[in-house]
């Protein structure tokens, strides 16, 4: 005896997510405008975790009400057939960096260097430091070497110095 049997198989593809980081100031709102790269669907359910800090957990693109710290978040896609992707979001966290206006490289262990509160989370930070007759005296990319008031390994004379940090 033979017999034949036919069967169709439905292959349902699972959302995809452009999954990306977020920065923002420190206390601000930043809107979590994640993208798909799939169609969307009305099908589709999203479910962010933590939900603590968003405005609605349950949207593609929720807004984080107010940053007070770094933070990952996971996003939860799900279609009507029951397929899930997932993404993790990171935010940072950007605080306002204080710079003071004082320094005083005397070695007594106060002010010796110019440290900018808050710079260490902008790695991208450029820092110049110029005399009154505008001479470049001091460039750091990243602000890891601080400025220690000198100027090719001499120190600078007492005064007013401006700088530009991008």
């Amino acid at each position: 005896c033979k017999d034949t049997a036919q069967q169709s198989i439905r292959v349902n593809a699972s959302p995809a997510i452009d999954c990306m980081d977020f920065e923002v100031k420190l206390g601000n709102s930043l809107k979590l405008d994640v993208k798909l790269l799939s169609n969307e669907s009305a099908s589709y359910t999203y479910q962010w975790q933590p939900a603590a800090g968003l405005d609605n957990p349950n949207i593609l693109a929720p807004t984080v009400l107010s940053a007070t710290q770094d933070m990952t978040y996971s996003l939860y896609v799900t279609n009507a057939e029951g397929c899930v992707s997932t993404c993790n979001v990171h935010v940072t966290a950007l605080p306002d960096i204080t710079v003071p206006d004082v320094l005083t490289p005397n070695s007594d262990g106060k002010n010796d260097k110019w440290e900018i509160k808050g710079i260490e989370k902008y790695p991208e930070v450029e820092v110049h430091v110029y005399n009154r007759y505008g001479d470049r005296i001091f460039f750091s990319k990243g602000y890891a070497d601080k400025w220690d008031g000198t100027r090719d390994g001499r120190p600078v004379p007492s005064a007013t110095y401006y700088y530009v940090i991008k």
